[in-house]
């Protein structure tokens, strides 16, 4: 990681904690349970997360969906993939912050991240 300090890491994973706490039910909700006004509103901690990533710099994005991708390990990724990874980030870089910031399970998936790369956590 060159251009995201550990420490915006770690501030993003507190964040993502906060925002999707652990639970032992599903994520999934049945549309016909739930009304739109529920939909379009967000706790503060699921904005404070969004904020905090949508103020990344371009390479900083790419490198912390580099390491979420890395951290969710579901395409075998390994750490010889980073660069390439951080390279084929989307040029979109709003839409991918909105990607990355409604990753339920973001803060185990950049922990991991950090993990792989060697990063004590």
């Amino acid at each position: 990681m060159l251009s995201i300090s550990l420490e915006t890491v770690q501030d993003i994973m507190a964040k993502a904690q906060l925002a999707y706490p652990p639970t032992n039910e599903s994520n999934v909700i049945c549309g016909k349970d739930i009304s739109i006004e529920e939909l379009s509103s967000i706790s503060d901690e699921e904005k404070a997360l969004k904020e905090a990533i949508a103020a990344l710099t371009n390479n900083e994005l790419a490198e912390l969906g580099a390491l979420m991708v890395l951290g969710r390990g579901a395409g075998g990724e390994t750490v010889a993939d980073f660069d390439d990874l951080v390279a084929e980030a989307p040029s979109d870089t709003r839409a991918y912050a909105n990607y990355i910031s409604e990753k339920t399970p973001l803060a185990t998936y950049l922990k991991n991240g950090l993990s792989k790369l060697g990063f004590a956590n």
